[in-house]
């Protein structure tokens, strides 16, 4: 790593100074400590520290360089036990959230990621909310529960989407995102409202045994490369309107499709539960 490259970083994150990757779990702790603090001292000093850790990035020449950098910017919330509510805030690096059970309101509205923002083996007593938010990297949300209403709408993602393994008994609404990698929903059941409207898939948009208990909508959505579609299951209504691009298979109108205004119905309700479980 560079030496001027390793002083500046080291300015900004001054817990490196006395903390080692080859102890990875010392590291994480004083990493963690550091975060928190900054967190609690209010969105100014933080996103000081963020716009210096973004400018920073450009200057690394070197794979040691990024890597002692990512290692630095990661904010791993976990242990966190406050509230979340983060409006507001620029994350130089990843953003992880992981393996909790207690959480009520999580906000991240109007954040920007400059990595990956992974959301993993959660349950939410309340909604997600990221509303208006910027990721950079890849966003990933992996086995969690969702208790209450989701509000992901506006929201844009410049790597690849996954939602996988996850339960969504309150709605989950994307109008007006835009995800301009691939974009996966696997093994996911929607108990409630689920919003894809005017939303844009840059890429290909892959549902595979997806569950939708509740009235779906992909209105003047817009498709850019055919995906991958299969199991995907609609109890109640399913409006598309308006979509374009490279259709899932699942929305290609068909003769009574588009005799019916644009929506489309696959299954009873009755069987909703029995094959949830």
């Amino acid at each position: 790593m560079s030496t001027s490259f390793q002083r500046r970083l080291t300015e900004l994150n001054p817990w490196l100074s006395k903390a080692s990757p080859d102890a990875p779990d010392s590291f994480a702790a004083a990493r963690f400590a550091a975060h928190a603090a900054r967190l609690q001292a209010g969105v100014e000093g933080w996103n000081s520290w963020a716009d210096a850790m973004a400018g920073l990035r450009g200057r690394a020449r070197t794979e040691a360089d990024m890597s002692a950098f990512n290692a630095a910017a990661l904010v791993d919330l976990s242990p966190w036990r406050e509230v979340i509510d983060l409006y507001g805030h620029a994350f130089p690096g990843d953003l992880r959230l992981e393996q909790r059970k207690d959480l009520e309101r999580v906000g991240f509205e109007a954040v920007s990621v400059a990595g990956d923002f992974v959301l993993s083996k959660l349950r939410f007593d309340d909604g997600v909310h990221l509303q208006s938010s910027r990721i950079a990297g890849d966003f990933v949300i992996a086995d969690c529960v969702f208790e209450s209403r989701n509000d992901l709408t506006y929201l844009r993602v410049g790597g690849r989407a996954r939602i996988e393994r996850s339960k969504f008994f309150g709605g989950a609404w994307h109008q007006h995102s835009v995800f301009a990698g691939d974009a996966l929903w696997s093994d996911v059941d929607f108990f409630s409202d689920a919003a894809f409207h005017h939303v844009g898939f840059g890429a290909a948009a892959h549902f595979q045994r997806v569950n939708f208990f509740d009235t779906t909508g992909f209105e003047q959505a817009s498709f850019g490369a055919p995906g991958r579609c299969d199991g995907v299951k609609f109890y109640k209504k399913c409006f598309f309107a308006g979509a374009s691009g490279a259709l899932p298979a699942f929305l290609r109108p068909t003769a009574s499709a588009r005799a019916n205004s644009g929506s489309i119905t696959r299954l009873s309700t009755r069987r909703a539960r029995k094959d949830a479980s």
